[in-house]
C-alpha cells in the first residue's frame, strides 16, 4: 500500500470523515454541509425508526391484551384504582369503551367496597380558631373545593377537587349531604332563607347534575338524605320539612318529597309522623335510616327508615339495653362492614358503646360489639363520631374539633390520624366515600 493510501485516505467515490480532507479535495464548505446534514438525517431516521419500533411493540402488547375474553378484561380492570382507570380511557377507543361499560363500574365498586378502605371527603369551613393568614395561604378558593383523602394511602396529601358548579369566588359555601357508591349529594347556599341548590356529583369522573326545584314550598327547615336501592338500581334524594306537632296525638308532622336521579321533577309523598332532622342519616340494605323520636318529649329512641325501593317509612327497634328514658346520652347511627350499627355515649363521656345489628331487621340480633373506654388520649366520648371500621380492625373516629383517631379494640391503643399538610380545622364534617366510576348518565334512563 502506497503512502497516499495510508490512514486518513479515501477510497474512490467515498467521503472522508475528516473536514480537512474534504477541503483538500477541493470540495469546500458546501460538501461539508452536505455531509453533516446527511449525518443528521441518518441520525433522525434512526430515532424515528426506534420510536416506530417502540410504538409497534406497545401496539402489539395492547393487541395481545385486547385479545383476552371481554369478561376477563373487565375482571382485570376492576382491580385498578378508579383514578387510574380514567387515564386508561385515553389509550384508544377500545379502552374507552371498556372503561365506560356500566358492568365495569359495578364490578369495580363491589371490589372496592369489599377489599379496600373507604376514602374521606370533607370541605373547608373555618371554625373561628384558624389564623386569617393561614386560611388565605392554605387555599384562597376553599369554599368551592372538595378534599378527598384515601385511607389506603396514609401519609399522603389530600386531593383537592374543584366543584364544577361553583364559580371562582362563589359567595355561598357548600355542604356535603351524603355520599353513595361514589356519588356525592351537595347543597349550595344552605344559609340562605330559600332552598339551596342541590347537586349530585361524582368527584372522580367529574360528572355533575343539578336537581330541579322542589315542589313543596320552603316554609320551614328542610333536610335532605341521599340513598340507593340495589334491586331497582335507582338513586334518590329525600327532602323532609318539619312543620310542627299534631295537637291531638302529640306526634310530629313532617312533609316529604322524593327525587329520582334521571327524572325531571320531585314527587310529593304522604306526610310522616316522625322527626327526621334530629340526626344524620345512614344508608344500609337499600334504606335510609335516622335515629328519631316518635312522640314529643318521650325520650325514647326509634330507628326510622325510608325504603328507597317502595318509598315507605318503617321503624326498627334499638337494642333492648339502650334506654335513654332512664339515662341521658348521645347516640348516632353508622354502617360498619355493611351492618347497621348504633354508637351510644352516656352524658358523663366515660365510654362509647357500639351495637351492631348482625341480621338486618331482627331486634334480637343486636350485639354489643365494642366498648371504648375514655383514656388519657381520648377526649370525652360524647364528642366523638364513629366513622367506619378499617380493614386492619381499627375503628376510625372523629372528634368535634375535627381531629381523627384510630382505635385498636384488641390492643386498646389510640393513634392520631394526621392528613399531610392539612390543618385540623379544614374538615367540616367528614364523610366516608368510595371512589368509583358510577355514572350519572347510565342509571335510571338518564341521558347525557
Amino acid at each position: 500500500m502506497s503512502g497516499s493510501e495510508g490512514r486518513g485516505s479515501t477510497l474512490p467515490g467515498a467521503w472522508s470523515l475528516e473536514p480537512g480532507a474534504l477541503q483538500q479535495q477541493g470540495l469546500g464548505h458546501a460538501a461539508m454541509d452536505h455531509h453533516q446534514n446527511s449525518g443528521l438525517q441518518l441520525e433522525g431516521f434512526g430515532l424515528e425508526k426506534a420510536a416506530m419500533g417502540k410504538e409497534r411493540k406497545e401496539g402489539q402488547r395492547r393487541g395481545k391484551l385486547m385479545n383476552l375474553p371481554y369478561d376477563i378484561l373487565l375482571e382485570i380492570l376492576s382491580r385498578l384504582p378508579a383514578r387510574f382507570l380514567l387515564q386508561c380511557r385515553c389509550v384508544c377507543k377500545s379502552w374507552l369503551t371498556l372503561v365506560r361499560d356500566p358492568r365495569l363500574a359495578k364490578m369495580h365498586l363491589a371490589r372496592a367496597s369489599q377489599h379496600r378502605n373507604p376514602s374521606l371527603i370533607f370541605n373547608f369551613r373555618d371554625n373561628g380558631t384558624a389564623d386569617l393568614n393561614l386560611i388565605l395561604n392554605f387555599h384562597v378558593n376553599g369554599n368551592r373545593v372538595l378534599y378527598l383523602f384515601d385511607l389506603n394511602e396514609e401519609g399522603c396529601e389530600a386531593v383537592t377537587i374543584e366543584l364544577p358548579f361553583l364559580s371562582s369566588g362563589s359567595p355561598n359555601p357548600f355542604s356535603i349531604l351524603g355520599s353513595c357508591n361514589g356519588l356525592v349529594c351537595v347543597a349550595r347556599g344552605f344559609s340562605l332563607p330559600s332552598d339551596p341548590d342541590i347537586y349530585i356529583f361524582n368527584p372522580i369522573t367529574r360528572e355533575c347534575t343539578m336537581l330541579p326545584e322542589p315542589c313543596i314550598a320552603h316554609t320551614s327547615r328542610a333536610d335532605y338524605a341521599f340513598g340507593y336501592h340495589p334491586a331497582t338500581d335507582e338513586y334518590k334524594v329525600v327532602r323532609t320539612l318539619f312543620t310542627g306537632t299534631n295537637p291531638l296525638t302529640g306526634s310530629y308532622q313532617t312533609k316529604v318529597e322524593v327525587y329520582t336521579l334521571g327524572s325531571k321533577s320531585w314527587r310529593r309523598l304522604e306526610d310522616t309522623e316522625f322527626l327526621l332532622w334530629a340526626s344524620p342519616s345512614s344508608l344500609v340494605n337499600g334504606a335510609i335510616h335516622w335515629l328519631s323520636g316518635y312522640h314529643l318529649g318521650s325520650g325514647i329512641y326509634l330507628i326510622v327508615y325510608f325504603d328507597v325501593g317502595d318509598e315507605e317509612f318503617r321503624v326498627l327497634d334499638p337494642p333492648s339495653e339502650l334506654n335513654p328514658s332512664r339515662e341521658k346520652g348521645c347516640a348516632s347511627l353508622v354502617v360498619l362492614e355493611g351492618c347497621l350499627s348504633l354508637a351510644y355515649a352516656p352524658d358523663d363521656g366515660g365510654s362509647l358503646v357500639v351495637w351492631v345489628m348482625k341480621e338486618y331487621g331482627v331486634k334480637e340480633s343486636w350485639t354489643k360489639q365494642f366498648v371504648i373506654q375514655r383514656g388519657a388520649v381520648f377526649p370525652p366520648m360524647n364528642y366523638l363520631q364513629l366513622l367506619c371500621l378499617l380493614k386492619n380492625g381499627e375503628i376510625l373516629l372523629e372528634h368535634t374539633i375535627k381531629r381523627l383517631f384510630c382505635y385498636n379494640p384488641n390492643t386498646k391503643m389510640v393513634r392520631h390520624l394526621a392528613i399531610h399538610d392539612l390543618p385540623n380545622w379544614i374538615m367540616h364534617p367528614t364523610h366516608t366515600y368510595v371512589q368509583s366510576l358510577v355514572s350519572l348518565w347510565t342509571n335510571n334512563g338518564a341521558e347525557e
